[in-house]
């Protein structure tokens, strides 16, 4: 579109029909995302927009670096294609100097460059905030430089006219891509290395987030459940479930107490809490709680839309607590309380669209190949 005006009703018919592609592909998480997410209450990790933009100079610096244990880095050689690339697109094709202006342009937007702060409390701000971090960005900042570095490898090795000359540059510039690649493995390789007696211990303390810097073998796996990871364990809570909304990451006791009963498996009755561990399965939580009388039972399992509650194994209705949590009325004795999800029926309508949509595009493909070939 932008190097052929013409093009504008092709390229807007093209893109047309793969929105809808895709839509179609996707409907089996588009569908669950209407039904039971929007309008939920839930509170999405989505905050100020951009909130670990880094200076170029850090990008610059952690991508000559070439180390893979930092999400700043886009690599040496986009680097290198970055200072030399203006050089070798200068004679190419227009197409190639819009794929290396791009991925510059671009790359500077993952950085402090762009003053993306000034969007903030904007529409733009809040249509962008859902990428979260900048340097998600380098998706394409890697693919729009690397068709450049392509086109240098191209140029140089295509100037050589010697046969012997070009399979020892050709053979060179392998070595070096899988030298660099290895190279950048080297400090996770030692990190491993040094950390191997440093395994994952069993956890006691209940709402402990997980150490960053310890070894997972197959003898302490499940160590890691007794745990809160580092990040994401509370995204999509409900918002009610938080006491303090601007320190939604803080699940200490002080800053959001409701957060850290749900995390430590502290079941609530009669304003009195317990510790229960429950029986966990795939798509399955129980709790098992004994009263003395007709009490309700606030269990630390989150109430979404379309949550199923069993008491005693009957179907029970159930109320959404001040945490965002189930609530049941308790009988006298006990109670085994089971929670799962029943998804929407048109789930698995959005199932079938997409394996049907599968399929149609292979059978489109095979009957294309047999027209070209005929």
């Amino acid at each position: 579109m932008i190097i052929d005006a013409k093009s504008i009703k092709r390229v807007m018919t093209n893109l047309s029909k793969n929105i809808i592609l895709v839509t179609l592909l996707s409907s089996f998480v588009l569908i669950p995302f209407v039904t039971d997410f929007i309008g939920a209450g839930i509170k999405a990790p989505n905050g100020a927009i951009f909130g670990y933009l880094g200076s170029f100079q850090e990008i610059f610096l952690e991508s000559v670096k070439n180390a893979t244990d930092t999400n700043r880095s886009v690599g040496v050689f986009a680097i290198f294609t970055t200072i030399m690339g203006c050089y070798f697109v200068r004679k190419s094709r227009v197409e190639e100097k819009i794929a290396y202006g791009l991925g510059v342009f671009i790359l500077l937007c993952t950085s402090t460059i762009f003053p993306w702060r000034l969007f903030n409390n904007t529409i733009i701000g809040r249509v962008l905030s859902a990428i979260q971090f900048p340097y998600r960005l380098n998706t394409y900042v890697g693919f729009f430089l690397m068709v450049t570095f392509s086109l240098i490898l191209s140029k140089l090795i295509h100037s050589i006219s010697n046969r012997n000359a070009r399979i020892l540059l050709i053979s060179g510039i392998i070595i070096s891509l899988m030298a660099s690649y290895y190279g950048s493995l080297t400090d996770l390789f030692v990190k491993i290395h040094e950390s191997q007696g440093t395994l994952l211990e069993k956890n006691i303390k209940l709402a402990k987030l997980i150490p960053k810097e310890v070894v997972i073998k197959n003898s302490n796996y499940y160590n890691i459940f007794d745990y809160s990871i580092l990040y994401g364990e509370i995204d999509y809570y409900p918002s009610v479930s938080f006491n303090n909304l601007q320190e939604g990451n803080n699940i200490t006791a002080k800053v959001n107490p409701k957060i850290n009963s749900i995390l430590s498996h502290k079941v609530i009755i009669n304003d009195k809490e317990k510790v229960k561990i429950p029986k966990v399965a795939s798509n399955y939580i129980e709790y098992n709680v004994k009263i003395d009388k007709k009490e309700k039972i606030d269990i630390p399992v989150l109430a979404y839309k379309r949550t199923r509650v069993m008491l005693n194994g009957k179907n029970v209705g159930y109320t959404a607590s001040s945490r965002g949590t189930v609530m049941v009325d308790g009988e006298k004795g006990n109670n085994k309380i089971s929670v799962t999800y029943q998804p929407s029926k048109l789930l698995y309508v959005g199932i079938i669209v997409s394996f049907i949509t599968w399929i149609g595009l292979l059978i489109g493909l095979i009957f294309s190949k047999r027209k070209n070939m005929n």
